[in-house]
């Protein structure tokens, strides 16, 4: 996409955001992979406390949908109407991944 320094600066921005979330995530799964498996391996496993150690991963998938909706709209609001249309042809065809 052609942009000026100012929305490369901001899209820049955006996706590095996304970037972090998407490494955060991806460390809390992997606590979370944990504790179920410390679940599991319980004399005592119940269906309840399984539940009680998988239920940070809808939190952690609620926010990582918040930061990418957020950034997404940071970015629209950069560009201009050609470069959005560019933008979703992009995320349409998959070259840029949500």
């Amino acid at each position: 996409m052609d942009l000026d320094e100012n929305q490369r600066r901001k899209v820049a921005a955006s996706f590095e955001r996304v970037k972090l979330e998407r490494e955060q995530v991806s460390l809390d799964r992997k606590k979370s992979d944990a504790t179920v498996a410390d679940e599991f391996l319980r004399a005592e496993v119940s269906v309840d406390d399984l539940q009680k150690a998988l239920s940070p991963r809808a939190r952690i998938d609620a926010n990582m949908q918040a930061v990418i909706a957020k950034e997404l709209y940071e970015i629209a609001i950069t560009l201009d109407d050609e470069r959005r249309e560019e933008c979703a042809h992009l995320l349409r065809t998959g070259v840029l991944k949500l």
